[in-house]
This record gives structure tokens, sequence and C-alpha cells, in this order.
């Protein structure tokens, strides 16, 4: 489920990333005004202290660890570098006919039947999941490329916090009793189609320290 161009940037590198939290605001015309996205430069570090506690509450009493959540969205955000690109996407959560809410078309890589397959996105953002649809089956492009829009980075963590509390194929991982054991579980489940997921995240955890978020 990652982003092609951001996929297991691992190493130390200069990131952009789009703050803040909060959600975005109302107008008279219904429409969801967003603040002026503030745009600074990011490392790992910076990404760990801005987005590291509000992993923490929102997972607070699920049974979810922190770090797996928070290794979760740097992997898949490349340390913060693809949320400005992805609708505010921090998990690369696809999006279906059921979502009702934005779609964006992002280039990404896919690993199916043990092969790695990279399959380009439009790079536009669409209303509603038949628009985008429509627009890359037009294009003879791949529904693989469709992943959910969010209007804030908050909207996001909420969203993947109850994907994984709510969808049957994770109950195993609900369960599970430490950070590693429940990387290795919400891949078996098939979160992602990297054959090395699991193992980037314990990777990614162990490496930054990221168990301080699950006291």
């Amino acid at each position: 489920m990652k982003l092609c161009t951001h996929i297991a940037r691992i190493t130390l590198i200069t990131l952009l990333a789009v703050l803040p939290l909060a959600a975005g605001r109302s107008c008279g015309t219904g429409q969801v005004m967003q603040p002026e996205p503030k745009i600074i430069i990011m490392d790992k570090q910076t990404f760990i202290k801005t987005y590291g506690p509000a992993v923490q509450s929102g997972v607070k009493g699920t049974g979810i660890f922190a770090s797996v959540k928070l290794a979760q969205m740097a992997l898949e955000t490349g340390w913060g570098d693809s949320i400005r690109h992805a609708g505010n996407n921090c998990f690369g959560i696809k999006a279906s006919a059921k979502w009702p809410g934005k779609v964006v078309s992002n280039t990404t890589r896919e690993t199916l039947a043990g092969v790695s397959k990279v399959f380009k996105g439009t790079g536009q953002t669409y209303d509603t999941y038949a628009a985008a649809a429509d627009d890359v089956k037009q294009r003879g492009l791949s529904y693989f490329t469709l992943f959910k829009a969010y209007d804030s980075i908050e909207e996001s963590i909420n969203d993947h916090t109850n994907l994984l509390l709510s969808a049957g194929r994770y109950a195993a991982a609900r369960k599970a009793t430490s950070p590693e054991q429940q990387a290795e579980l919400i891949h078996q489940a098939g979160y992602a189609t990297a054959e090395n997921y699991s193992k980037l995240l314990k990777s990614i955890i162990k490496t930054n320290n990221l168990k301080q978020f699950d006291k």
C-alpha cells in the first residue's frame, strides 16, 4: 500500500511536510477551507516529535501500539515527504467505492505474486471515487493508484485507527502483545503487498526508539 516514490526511505534525508494537524475551517458556502500549508524542513527527529504525540493520543486504549502506527506513518510517507502530495493520506490507505470522500491517484509500487510492479497514477485529486475510477479507466491506468484523500492529517490518523479496529482481518493484530508481533500480524493480514513490510516497520521502531510512545 505504499506510495512508490516514498517507499523505504529509511536513511536520514531532508523532507518536506505539511503542518498543522488541525482540521480545516468551514466557510459560508459549506466548503472546507484549509489553512495555508506551512512547509518546513523535516528530518526524522522532527517528524517523530511532530507526529508522535498525536499518534500516541490516537491509539490510547485501543490495543494498537503507537510505535507500530508511527512506523507505518513514517514508512508510508517517506518520513513526511509524501503528505502534501497524497491528500494528507499518511498510511497509504486505498480508496474503494464505499469511500464517501475525496480520492487521489498516485503512482504506487505493488508486489503481486512475488513480482514488484509500478502502477502510474494521474497525480490528481477527485471529488468522488466514481470520478477517479472513471478517469483512470479512460487513461488505461490501474485502480491500484486510487488512495483516500483527507482534509487533515488528524483525519488520516483517525481513519487508520478505525480501519485497524473495525476490519475483521486485523482481529489477531489487535490482540498482539508486542509491537514486533503486531507489525507482523498487520502485514500478514494484507495491509501491504511488499514482502519485507513488517521487517521495515520493526527496523524503524528499533532504530528510532519509537517504543517510547507505547508507555
